[in-house]
């Protein structure tokens, strides 16, 4: 039987799936240290248990530096 296993560093691009935020809003998350990630050289990765503990600290609302049209 054949087990699959969870890489221990994400892309952005799979926290973004697995949160469903976008890239940018991911970005700010992470300048404003809501999320914790690993930085190789340029690239950017977050660990499993940092992913696992951000979905389930996540608030109702968080709120980032992005600017959000006004309506």
């Amino acid at each position: 039987m054949d087990t699959i296993t969870t890489p221990a560093l994400h892309k952005l691009s799979y926290v973004s799936e697995r949160t469903g935020l976008g890239r940018t809003t991911l970005y700010d998350l992470i300048t404003n240290g809501h999320l914790k990630v690993v930085r190789v050289g340029r690239a950017i990765r977050v660990k499993e248990a940092d992913l696992v503990e951000f979905i389930n600290s996540m608030p109702d609302k968080i709120t980032t530096t992005s600017k959000t049209p006004k309506v």
